[in-house]
């Protein structure tokens, strides 16, 4: 052993089977640690061969999981170690054979591949070890080009770790995104830190955001090894998940370190299964150095090839996968549901396809529960952030979500009884449906944008989409059953009365008081996010336009501004819901006048939930006017360069003919011009700051067009009072209001120049408000 550094390196030095590292798992500690030492040796001495050693320790640890974390830990330790003497090695300058680090290229893929395996284990030093083994990496290889998987996690660790706050958090808060505020300045760790931790629930959100920027910056190659090796993990070497377990050698072979590696691997699986799937930046090169993928022949030949690769193995997998959720062990049906919240937005479709066909084709005796397994899949898709993107870049989705979202009539409509409020399985179901029809609806709807300046009045608030894949009748069944869950008068009566009964016994079956009161609690809490989801999904299915048979009842009475419907309204935008602005945007011609008027309701409260979503049909709403609240840096960055898109096509918008639907729109606005006037004049002097700002806004949005009178502006005299009205705009910014009073007569004045054709419609609302003024307004 002293004189193995001797013998010359041999051709076959990586073949496991001979190679001289083995002997570091020796159960004789002199005898491992003189094998380290004349490794060591072989690694200062004969430069040609650390390739092979290296090589070896690789073939080694493909034989080593988290069942030996001893050996796992030896075996990755003194890979490091070569690692390190080779970086030491390259820098001595003194030495003239000296060779610099430049392995095959092949070596520190596959070196980086089972670096990134390995952030798999649920012991944070091995999982350390891999990030120095990624680290030594990106230090020695000396090829300009080459950007490792190290400098990839060190440009996005931020953004890496607050991706996996924001989505851990939103598991915690059962998919409600509503209930998150975060900070990007709040306290955060490092991936290394994350990693040296315990925590291992963390731990797999951070593993998951790593595979999917890998994935984006085109780490193609490492991550195809990595994902053959996953494969042959999860497919021969660890044991398969049971389906039951019924003894305690189960319980023993199924313990904490197996959930959560088989966790971690079906996550980085899933995370990187996007890898390869459309046009990648190192996928190849074209031999003129450029990486023009789409005018070369053979690289889209290699493409093609390697995407057909990734499918097929993908779809044989999943297909081994979901009948899993037939388990009666309830972690593995959650590692899979958590698992596939990961995958990444290129591999949406083969997922949710695949998984789609097994369910329709499935039939077992858990039907249901595998029915609220796939449920539960499908909503942790779609509160994905890059959803959206995801349903444009590939319309198949469209058709399998709204398939599945139409079979909440049957399960929850008013004849089922498999549901009830107060029963937590089944509150999960019902809240899962919802937050996929809130999400779905929220990732179709793309406002036009708005104009701001002097251009023609537009409706803005229609969203452009597919409408025939889900036709209004369809989307009009599921907004009344959702009503009836929502806390909808009498709609939700008759539920109400069914689930009264069963809150009453389920109390009374406690009989501890202290118990008692913590079900209380536990009831009160189902009931609140079944009504938070419910509503979500109500203001999504608002968003996307007007249901053709809620207009009546049967029996012909008009439902759109009957009290009940109103004050269901009102509760639920008093409570974050956006949902009046869009009753009002997709029957605006028939609400207007009734908004107006509600508007100078006598309860403050009440008035000025009407007036801000009056304003939200010409104003960009007080909502979009803030950025997300997830904490991701780059979400912010991304709304703040969003906005000033729109504000560019806004402009360049101005000179576009209208359409027919504009033109509708600005009739209703010409017809009830004198009631707006009022109305924003009015407000000029409201207690509220918001609302006098903003009413500001309409006088100036509006006035200079004369409320849509002006079809064919006169631009000159328009610029002018935009610009008069500019002037005042500092007198409305601030929260004084003895100077907006005092500034308020001005922008009447300039008002009245402009829409004088208004004067007898403003002056007959006047004076029929005039009665129910308060004297200090008037």
């Amino acid at each position: 052993m002293r004189c193995i550094d001797m013998v010359p390196i041999l051709h076959d030095l990586p073949n496991s089977s001979i190679f001289i590292g083995r002997l570091v798992l020796h159960e004789d500690l002199e005898l491992a640690q003189l094998c380290s030492q004349a490794i060591q040796r072989t690694v200062i001495r004969f430069p040609h061969g650390r390739v092979n050693i290296i090589q070896g320790y690789l073939s080694l640890l493909m034989e080593y999981d988290y069942r030996k974390p001893s050996a796992l830990y030896t075996l990755l330790s003194q890979l490091l170690l070569v690692l390190d003497l080779w970086i030491e090695r390259t820098h001595v300058t003194d030495v003239e054979q000296e060779f610099s680090f430049d392995p095959n290229q092949t070596v520190v893929n596959q070196t980086e591949a089972i670096a990134v395996l390995h952030l798999s284990n649920c012991d944070p030093v091995i999982r350390n070890l891999c990030l120095n083994i990624l680290q030594a990496i990106s230090l020695t290889k000396e090829d300009d080009k080459y950007i490792s998987i190290w400098s990839t996690l060190m440009e996005h660790e931020e953004n890496i770790v607050q991706r996996a706050r924001y989505q851990y958090y939103l598991e915690e808060t059962f998919g409600i995104q509503g209930d998150i505020k975060l900070e990007t300045k709040m306290p955060r760790f490092s991936i290394e830190e994350v990693a040296m931790s315990y925590q291992n629930e963390f731990w797999t959100f951070v593993l998951g955001e790593i595979g999917k920027i890998c994935v984006d910056e085109g780490r193609v190659k490492v991550l195809v090894s990595t994902r053959t090796m996953l494969l042959k993990k999860l497919g021969s070497t660890i044991a398969a998940p049971p389906s039951e377990i019924t003894s305690e050698e189960h319980r023993r072979l199924y313990n904490y370190a197996y959930y959560f590696v088989w966790l971690n691997y079906q996550t980085l699986l899933f995370s990187i299964a996007g890898v390869g799937l459309y046009t990648s930046k190192t996928l190849t090169v074209k031999r003129s150095g450029s990486l023009d993928v789409e005018n070369d022949t053979d690289a889209k030949t290699e493409q093609l090839n390697l995407e057909q690769s990734i499918q097929f193995k993908l779809n044989d997998y999943l297909s081994t996968l979901w009948p899993r959720l037939e388990s009666a062990v309830d972690w593995v049906c959650h590692a899979i549901e958590l698992a596939c919240s990961f995958t990444h937005k290129r591999s949406f479709l083969t997922l949710v396809s695949c998984l789609s066909k097994w369910f329709s084709e499935q039939k077992s005796k858990r039907q249901s529960v595998v029915a609220s397994h796939v449920t539960r899949i499908m909503r942790n898709i779609s509160q994905r952030l890059e959803f959206g993107d995801a349903l444009r870049e590939q319309p198949q989705l469209v058709p399998i979500y709204v398939a599945h979202i139409e079979k909440m009539e049957e399960l929850f409509g008013p004849n089922s009884k498999k549901f009830s409020v107060f029963n937590t399985q089944g509150t999960n179901y019902f809240n899962n449906y919802s937050l996929i029809i809130a999400n779905f609806c929220a990732a179709l709807y793309h406002p036009a944008p708005i104009i701001m300046k002097v251009g023609p009045i537009r409706r803005y608030l229609g969203s452009t989409w597919i409408k025939e894949t889900w036709p209004p009748a369809e989307r009009a069944k599921l907004y009344k059953l959702l009503l009836q869950w929502s806390g909808f008068g009498e709609l939700s009566q008759s539920r109400a009365t069914v689930e009264k009964a069963k809150y009453q016994k389920a109390l009374s079956n406690e009989k501890d008081p202290i118990k008692r009161e913590e079900k209380r609690k536990q009831l009160d809490r189902l009931v609140r996010n079944s009504r938070v989801c419910s509503r979500m999904a109500i203001e999504g299915l608002h968003r996307l336009g007007p249901f053709d048979t809620i207009a009546t009842t049967p029996g012909g009475s008009d439902q759109l501004v009957a009290r009940d419907i109103i004050d269901w309204l009102l509760d639920a935008e008093g409570k974050g819901f956006r949902i009046l602005k869009w009753f009002l945007a997709f029957h605006f011609a028939r609400l207007l006048p009734f908004f107006i008027d509600k508007s100078y309701g006598a309860e403050t409260r009440e008035s000025v939930l009407f007036i801000h979503a009056l304003y939200d049909q010409f104003l960009p709403s007080v909502s979009s006017n803030s950025p997300p609240t997830n904490g991701i840096s780059e979400e912010i960055a991304r709304y703040f360069l969003e906005k000033e898109r729109i504000r560019k096509i806004s402009e360049s918008s101005e000179v576009v003919p209208s359409t027919i639907e504009d033109e509708v729109f600005a009739d209703a606005v010409i017809q009830n011009a004198g009631a707006i006037i009022h109305l924003a004049l009015f407000n000029l002097n409201h207690p509220a700051f918001l609302i006098r700002s903003r009413s500001y806004e309409i006088v100036t949005r509006l006035a200079p067009v004369a409320f849509g009178f002006h079809k064919t502006m006169d631009i000159k005299t328009t610029a002018e009072l935009r610009k008069k009205l500019e002037n005042l705009r500092n007198a409305f910014n601030t929260k004084i209001i003895a100077t907006s009073k005092h500034n308020a007569i001005e922008v009447s004045k300039l008002t009245a120049k402009g829409c004088y054709m208004f004067s007898e419609a403003l002056f007959t609302v006047a004076f029929a408000r005039l009665k129910v003024m308060e004297f200090h307004y008037v």
